[in-house]
């Protein structure tokens, strides 16, 4: 979620899966988590008769990350 929310272009499934050292079917759920809650928007496109597969973060999904950072370093500067 981080990762998409600081890119504004597309990134796609293999350049996640590579990113993060995940299985395909793990980040397949967590992506999966991400759209129910329309913080992540999919687009499936044939380029050349083969798949590809795409996610950007939506503006609800950058306003969730930024509110979530934001708490995080509350949190962190209250421990100090």
């Amino acid at each position: 979620m981080t990762h998409l929310s600081f890119v504004s272009d597309p990134v796609e499934f293999s350049t996640l899966l590579d990113g993060l050292k995940l299985t395909k079917g793990n980040l397949s759920t967590h992506i999966k988590k991400l759209e129910d809650q329309s913080l992540v928007r999919t687009e499936k496109k044939f380029i050349s008769r083969k798949s590809r597969t795409t996610y950007l973060c939506t503006i609800k999904g950058k306003k969730e990350i930024r509110h979530y950072l934001t708490t995080i370093e509350s949190v962190l500067k209250n421990l100090s």
